[in-house]
């Protein structure tokens, strides 16, 4: 059995401003369907827009964010859930004082290198 502790999993600087994150479980735990993401962006941080071909599983922790999706925004915040679906253009972007905090999950499959980025 391998339990670890988030305290224990050393952040890593994400391809976005002013985020980490800390792979959860994810192959390097044997594990071969999924990969658990845990992502810390601080006030004024943003992800860049992108899409690629595999599907996000979001659990919000805390703070507040504008979600977009292709031309579609909407406000986050703890507690909520949500997908965003295969090759569609999306960002996070924080919008408190606060960090925002979030689990994301993605499939095996996915490579990060592989997403397409609009911006930078």
């Amino acid at each position: 059995m391998n339990v670890k502790n988030l305290s224990q999993i050393e952040p890593q600087q994400a391809k976005a401003k002013g985020v980490k994150k800390r792979v959860l479980v994810g192959k390097e735990d044997g594990c071969e369907n999924f990969v658990m993401r845990y992502f810390e962006m601080e006030k004024g941080g943003h992800g860049y827009l992108h899409h690629h071909d595999w599907e996000h599983g979001i659990l919000v922790i805390s703070g507040e964010a504008t979600l977009i999706i292709d031309d579609e925004e909407s406000q986050i915040g703890e507690g909520d859930t949500f997908i965003i679906p295969p090759n569609r253009t999306h960002t996070m972007k924080n919008a408190g004082d606060e960090p925002f905090v979030f689990i994301c999950t993605i499939p095996g499959y996915a490579n990060e290198e592989e997403r397409t980025f609009l911006e930078e």
